[in-house]
């Protein structure tokens, strides 16, 4: 009998997911079908209901409900209590665990490209469900300080109120775009991270001064579709060190493969079924 899991999101056309999972199902011979549901946040609680109806096995979550859908698990991993996000949940006799696989695919990228932010300065863009468990892994690495930056100041605010507690060894500072001086603090930035949706559908950043990062600085792009998105292609024009979101995509995907299914995904398979789609597009 088929297993099916899948993943949530508005807009949900852009995702890879179920051709990266569903790869791995066939080469494995698994009984396992990943699906796409696209569910606005006023369809959440709907979807939720439905869910056990057609006994999902799991699911991913994406933006907008990173955050929300935890008020309907009945039980959180210790991660996604910290990070105070769910970007998978497991789900064993009807009862929903949320899981958060975002951080450790965000660090996998980070070692992968040799990005060692210890005791650096990080800009972060954005402050939703992903840029709680980007933030988490920053701190983690025991970055020395970490702006966050979004259109509004008081979810910025609330995502470094989240974890000025908790590590208080990395200095957290909220504010809008409005008033960043992006000059200056772009000039003593060593990483700068973009975990908001600019990129997606044709959008980009609009005078965002790179050219003022120093030499060996990174930019990392969690946005994955396209594969080099106008942030990337600016960065590398400026000589600047890039980590594309597609590395942070598979890794945070594997694990949530393992969570549902307690195998270990092939992940050059997955990477390479991403890549093929990704060319094409």
């Amino acid at each position: 009998m088929v297993k099916f899991v899948g993943v949530i999101g508005d807009p949900i056309h852009h995702s890879l997911s179920p051709s990266m999972h569903n790869a791995v199902f066939k080469k494995y011979k698994m009984d396992y079908l990943y699906l796409p549901f696209h569910v606005t946040p006023r369809q959440l609680s709907d979807f939720v209901k439905h869910a056990n109806l057609w006994d999902l096995k799991g699911f991913n979550i994406t933006i907008p409900h990173k955050k929300s859908i935890m008020r309907y698990c009945h039980q959180l991993s210790c991660e996604a209590k910290l990070i105070g996000a769910v970007n998978t949940v497991v789900i064993r006799s009807g009862q929903w665990k949320g899981h958060n696989t975002d951080y450790e695919g965000f660090l996998t990228a980070l070692k992968k490209s040799h990005c060692h932010p210890q005791n650096k300065n990080v800009v972060l863009i954005g402050a939703g469900g992903a840029a709680h468990a980007v933030l988490y892994g920053l701190c983690l690495q025991k970055a020395r300080s970490v702006i966050v930056v979004d259109l509004y100041k008081k979810t910025a605010q609330g995502l470094v109120r989240h974890f000025q507690k908790k590590f208080p060894k990395t200095s957290l500072r909220a504010l809008s775009w409005k008033e960043v001086d992006l000059k200056k603090i772009l000039g003593e930035t060593f990483l700068l991270v973009n975990a908001s949706p600019i990129g997606l559908n044709g959008t980009s950043f609009k005078n965002l001064p790179l050219s003022h990062m120093p030499p060996k600085s990174f930019v990392y792009d969690l946005v994955y579709t396209p594969l080099v998105t106008p942030l990337l292609r600016q960065a590398r024009r400026h000589g600047l060190k890039t980590i594309p979101g597609i590395d942070m995509f598979i890794h945070q995907g594997a694990r949530a493969f393992y969570l549902w299914t307690r195998r270990r995904p092939d992940v050059r398979l997955m990477k390479s079924t991403i890549l093929k789609y990704l060319k094409k597009a």
